[in-house]
């Protein structure tokens, strides 16, 4: 096994002499695996090592956890920090899901050893099933063939060492030196997405062919290699088309009508990208709509997210902030508008989502402020109410009826954020694509950092 592994680091560049890695530790195989690998290699590229445990403080068991890992690195005589984060509050408080929220928290710490004491990677411990199960997640969910590649072995400063190795071969390769490990009891839980596909879904496959995970993980390999193939055409294309001027980034149609959709759909990807300087929540539907406006006449405009939007110029095609003439106070109150094909299982009865008849929607998508003319439909039958009188029967004061954030469609009002959705948008039986609104306020965002 260490040498499979150390064979898969020096071909993926992981590791140079000298290197100072964090190890995120939870006490379950994989990051065992990974520290006992680390550590039989430190000597071979001198590497200075750090254990990093969280204690997400989330279940009994997470003490006997903690408590084994800086037992485990006392052994090895590797360092070892614990730092115990409160979860739920956290989630609780940014509106996430406990699973995100750990997630965040955990990596949070990992990079605080990078930029305040001067280490160089964070190592952590997902294998080859991990790989399977982020591909079927992702293209369950709905991805290009970037996402189709799944976890890469180096990204930015985290590196995955184990990726080559089934969970299989890990778990056997500790029972050969008796060494234990924690099982975590939530990994059994299949209300989670990633635990029936991990539980059920690649069991299944295997049933199908017994090699199934390793020509999953060969299928994102394959496509490592088509992105970064299909990358450097593409981004001689963007360099051909689209430049930048002072309120954004402007596509020049000439000769681009004759490209591909492919190119087409992808230069567009990268112009909304490097404009909102984020790639979260742009998706192939933000694409799509910018890429009808080469049909458009001049002047039609699409919303895209992080108040960004496409306009329709005589020669080309402009991204650019969609409030410039939004007062810099409204523009700060406003907040964000995101918009996913991915269907949210189960949303509940939460004021910061709705989901919305996709084919319903007649013009651009806007996050804005009530305008003169605005209405909603507020019954089956289809009949309409003006935004204003709605206001007055809801008994909304004046000071606060310019306040509230709404979704438009044109004049027509998809959905006044925390009050009510206009009926004419909502789905029925007959409905075939659904698009998800989120709306993330301003206080939410304030003082977070955004994924990029």
């Amino acid at each position: 096994m260490i040498d499979k592994v150390k064979k898969y680091v020096k071909e993926e560049h992981m590791i140079q002499e000298g290197d100072s890695i964090v190890i995120g530790v939870s006490g379950g195989a994989d990051s065992i695996c990974l520290l006992l690998f680390l550590c039989a290699v430190k000597p071979v590229f001198q590497l200075n090592l750090q254990v990093v445990h969280i204690n997400h403080q989330l279940r009994e068991a997470a003490k006997e956890e903690e408590d084994y890992v800086v037992s485990l690195c006392r052994q090895l005589m590797i360092p070892c920090s614990v730092k115990r984060i409160d979860v739920l509050s956290y989630a609780q408080r940014e509106k996430m899901s406990c699973e995100e929220a750990a997630r965040e928290l955990r990596y949070k710490e990992f990079y605080q050893w990078i930029n305040e004491k001067d280490f160089d990677k964070i190592a952590v411990a997902h294998h080859m099933n991990d790989q399977a199960e982020t591909f079927l997640f992702r293209v369950a969910r709905g991805t290009g063939y970037a996402g189709m590649q799944g976890m890469k072995p180096v990204q930015d400063q985290i590196i995955r060492p184990l990726l080559c190795l089934k969970k299989q071969e890990i778990t056997s390769y500790l029972e050969s030196r008796g060494i234990a490990w924690m099982e975590d009891e939530s990994n059994q839980d299949n209300a989670f997405a990633r635990n029936l596909i991990r539980n059920e879904v690649i069991p299944s496959l295997c049933k199908v062919n017994n090699m199934a995970v390793e020509h999953i993980y060969q299928a994102t390999q394959d496509m490592r290699e088509l992105e970064a193939f299909a990358g450097r055409i593409l981004e001689e294309k963007y360099k051909q088309y689209v430049k930048e001027n002072n309120t954004g980034r402007q596509l020049s149609i000439n000769g681009f009508q004759e490209e591909s959709e492919f190119v087409q759909k992808h230069v567009i990807k990268r112009m909304i990208e490097r404009e909102a300087g984020k790639k979260k929540d742009i998706g192939k539907i933000h694409v799509d709509s910018v890429l009808t406006l080469l049909r458009k006449p001049t002047g039609k405009k699409v919303s895209l997210p992080y108040h960004l939007q496409g306009e329709r110029l005589y020669d080309g095609i402009q991204i650019s902030s969609d409030n410039l003439d939004l007062k810099d106070s409204e523009q700060n109150h406003l907040g964000e508008l995101l918009i996913n094909e991915t269907i949210i299982q189960k949303p509940g009865k939460r004021d910061c989502i709705q989901i919305i008849d996709y084919d319903k929607i007649e013009n651009e998508v806007q996050l804005r402020y009530r305008r003169e003319g605005d209405f909603f439909v507020f019954n089956q039958e289809g009949h309409r109410k003006s935004l204003h009188r709605f206001f007055i029967d809801q008994k909304v004061p004046k000071d606060q009826r310019n306040q509230i954030p709404l979704v438009a469609d044109g004049n027509h009002i998809i959905w006044i954020i925390g009050m009510r959705v206009s009926e004419y948008y909502k789905i029925t039986k007959d409905t075939k694509r659904q698009v998800v609104f989120e709306y993330v306020s301003r206080r939410r965002n304030n003082g977070r950092d955004s994924d990029s």
